[in-house]
């Protein structure tokens, strides 16, 4: 899989190939970009997003659709549940097994990108989507924990009431109190935003305007 705008380098290809018959043909492996050309802007916001999904998935995602796939894991990989959202992601949260190699990125073709800012914050939104469900889990995990850790506060700040005056006691509970309050509704927040954007590719998904990869999926799917 790979695109077809030069960025993806076509000598790449066979490196790609040999690595994976080197495996034994048992692993996808992925094309990783040793470094990003791309403007100041597009890295922040990109670190931002691989920092963001490892932090709520565990997983660490660096990788694009250029790789090449064995035919001994494709009859997994097409019926991945998320595959015509999120390809890398599906491969990811799928425990499919991968590896990867450096490359560097080619020079495009011709003409400039039609990928605009809001395009791009879809796609990569589509990653955390394929994952809720790993996302929710952990998100239950750090709120039970956190409530733990604010009830401790809570109970040290009953412990030392007597070496500390009413204010000073009174501004330890409280900090602990809204701490505890933002966290919990950010944290909440950011689960319903991947439940709405969720619903929205679920809907994309429906009816006849169907992804080509959903619809070839569907079709190895009935096959089978």
């Amino acid at each position: 899989i790979m695109d077809a705008d030069g960025q993806d380098q076509p000598a790449d290809m066979m490196r790609l190939v040999d690595d994976c018959m080197r495996r034994g043909n048992k692993k996808l492996i992925f094309a990783r970009r040793r470094e990003r050309l791309e403007p100041t802007l597009f890295k922040a916001f990109y670190l931002l997003y691989i920092t963001t999904f490892r932090i709520s998935t565990g997983i660490r995602i660096r990788y694009g659709h250029f790789s090449v796939t064995p035919k001994s894991i494709l009859s997994k990989i097409v019926l991945l549940d998320g595959l015509p959202i999120n390809f890398v992601g599906s491969i990811l949260r799928g425990e499919i097994p991968y590896t990867f190699i450096n490359t560097a990125r080619g020079q495009r073709v011709k003409g400039k990108s039609k990928m605009m800012f809001g395009s791009l914050v879809m796609h990569g939104l589509s990653a955390f989507v394929v994952c809720k469900d790993i996302i929710q889990k952990r998100l239950r995990r750090f709120i039970l924990t956190l409530m733990v850790l604010s009830l401790s506060g809570v109970a040290i700040t009953g412990l030392i009431e007597s070496n500390v005056n009413a204010e000073m006691e009174s501004g330890i509970y409280w900090a602990f109190l809204i701490a505890s309050v933002v966290t919990i509704l950010a944290i909440s927040a950011c689960g319903l935003v991947i439940f709405l954007v969720g619903k929205i590719f679920d809907a994309r998904l429906d009816g006849n305007n169907q992804p080509l990869m959903k619809k070839i999926v569907e079709m190895y799917r009935r096959s089978t």
